[in-house]
């Protein structure tokens, strides 16, 4: 609040208490608008102009131009091919490497040096079970916990452990699990298959979280790290 002898800039005629930033005079703090003002007779600033009549307009107008006329827009790869763009070269480079039969997904390194234990190693495999043998037990099961009749948090448990199947198939095609790195893309897929197979349906049953946790120690412990 100020001490000043001026009168309110807006149009009420009251006396003026307060300045804003943009140097006018109100008797309201409120940046809004005056309260007091009468609307009678107080005209619009652009009360009675048209895009013709206002200079404004035509004075963008101008400068939106001669903006556009300095402006000039290269494509970023204008001028270059495919023989002399270097990110052709070094993503040519990088598809040989991926294109040699080998797995890209698993890279195909010893276990010891790409820090792959057996243990994860197996747990790769299983992302294949699900449509094969995950979901029929779901639906077999109607989708209920057979323990507890929970329907919720479902998942499905190894009535045989998942390790003696995975070493079974491995023993049926003749695999090392520590020889790995000489595995090829049809050894993979083989292994795939035979796990897919020896996964029968009785094999399997559905649980809830809680129950598959009393169920199986190894998903409590699990669980509890979780």
């Amino acid at each position: 609040m100020i001490q000043t002898n001026q009168i309110c800039d807006y149009g009420c005629g009251q006396p003026a208490k307060y300045q804003f930033k943009n140097g006018k005079y109100c008797c309201s703090q409120y940046i809004f608008g005056c309260p007091n003002r009468k609307t009678t007779g107080v005209k619009a600033w652009n009360k009675g102009l048209t895009k013709n009549t206002d200079d404004r307009v035509a004075k963008n107008a101008k400068n939106m131009k001669e903006t556009k006329q300095r402006m000039t827009f290269i494509a970023w790869n204008k001028g270059l091919t495919k023989y002399d763009d270097e990110r052709v070269a070094k993503y040519t480079k990088i598809m040989k490497i991926t294109k040699k039969g080998k797995p890209n997904y698993k890279n195909r390194k010893d276990i010891s040096v790409i820090g792959i234990t057996p243990g994860k190693l197996r747990h790769l495999f299983k992302k294949s079970l699900y449509t094969e043998w995950t979901y029929p037990i779901l639906k077999r099961d109607d989708f209920l916990c057979k323990k507890c009749g929970s329907s919720i948090n479902l998942e499905v448990h190894h009535i045989k452990p998942y390790r003696e199947i995975f070493d079974k198939a491995m023993e049926n095609i003749g695999l090392n699990i520590e020889n790995y790195s000489n595995w090829s893309k049809e050894n993979i897929k083989d292994l795939e298959k035979q796990i897919n197979k020896l996964h029968t349906l009785v094999l399997g049953i559905t649980l809830c979280k809680q129950c598959h946790g009393e169920e199986d120690e190894n998903r409590k412990r699990f669980l509890r790290k979780k």
